[in-house]
């Protein structure tokens, strides 16, 4: 008893211990597939940007022949045959909106929503918006729960449009990539609650489980002690009134002899009566234990104990007095 006493504690910590450190590598799993989610989300937000900035570049510098008549007599300027256009000037805001749209779809992210704007660059002069989402303001100044890539769009060196179209800077904003990852992670984060919480469940139980059994062994043990000096007791009397009875005297004695025996036939039913004591402690496993409860009277009890003892007092010239006045 004494060496389950000191394994039981142990045999919690462990089990603590191993909970703990479930708990902390699947944490730290989750922690480190976020991270890595975000950052994969982050590189093909980039390069989706990218990707759409050098699709609407080629919409840069398209020349125009001009609707103006002239005649070789006539001065001309370049102007007069050629236009150069940017980029919001070829497409309308709707149009830019569906190609965003189409290259989010061509690259796995149909469910993202966005807000975008074309800004023109212009050195030394005030820039401008020149086409916008409806709510690109709004997630704009809310950094905290949007992310947003800005890529230029600049005519290519050497081009004819270079130097001639002012530079564009195309935005895009997208929820934070956070929110973005944890949403798709629903599923796996719910996984893992209810993963732990089953963890925890069975930890709780088992610990539970474990303390019962030991408050119940503990329960059994105490029992079968006291079984034993319940045990010993008729036993000894039943010895010292067979010792008696194989008295001549007594067996000359009809009352003695009918005492002894009636003590014999007293501490025999006692000790039945223990045995199915014993028996129906088997029930205590299957908690099926019913406790018979019923008034008794303390001077039964106090007298059926003195008769028990007075057997062996008298075989050590001992004397019991009792003074019943419950």
């Amino acid at each position: 008893m004494v060496r389950i006493k000191r394994i039981f504690p142990i045999i919690i910590v462990l089990i603590g211990l191993s909970l703990i450190g479930i708990i902390y590598i699947q944490y730290s799993w989750l922690h480190s597939m976020l991270l890595l989610k975000q950052d994969q989300l982050k590189e093909k937000f980039q390069k989706v940007t990218e990707s759409l900035a050098t699709d609407l570049e080629k919409y840069r510098g398209a020349s125009k022949p001009s609707t103006r008549s002239n005649s070789f007599l006539e001065e001309s300027s370049p102007d007069d045959f050629f236009k150069f256009y940017s980029v919001s000037d070829r497409l309308t805001t709707q149009e830019i909106n569906e190609k965003i749209r189409l290259a989010f779809i061509a690259n796995n992210m149909k469910e993202v929503p966005f807000e975008f704007a074309l800004i023109v660059l212009k050195p030394g002069e005030h820039s401008y918006t020149a086409r916008r989402s409806q709510n690109f303001e709004e997630w704009y100044y809310d950094t905290i729960n949007h992310t947003s890539i800005a890529t230029p769009l600049a005519s290519r060196p050497g081009s004819e449009s270079e130097n001639l179209v002012p530079d564009e800077l195309l935005m895009i904003i997208i929820p934070a990539t956070k929110t973005l990852v944890f949403k798709d992670m629903t599923y796996l984060i719910i996984a893992a609650i209810a993963f732990t919480v089953i963890i925890l469940s069975a930890f709780y139980l088992t610990v539970n489980t474990m303390i019962r059994q030991k408050k119940l062994s503990e329960i059994k043990n105490d029992f079968i002690n006291n079984m034993t000096h319940e045990f010993k007791t008729p036993i000894a009397t039943i010895s010292l009134a067979v010792d008696a009875i194989r008295n001549e005297k007594v067996q000359r004695d009809t009352a003695k002899l009918g005492y002894f025996s009636s003590i014999i036939k007293e501490e025999n039913q006692r000790m039945n009566r223990q045995v199915e004591t014993i028996l129906k402690s088997a029930l205590m496993d299957r908690q099926e234990v019913q406790l018979n409860l019923k008034p008794l009277h303390v001077h039964e009890i106090i007298r059926d104990v003195a008769d028990n003892f007075i057997l062996r007092l008298q075989e050590k010239q001992g004397m019991l007095e009792t003074d019943l006045s419950a």
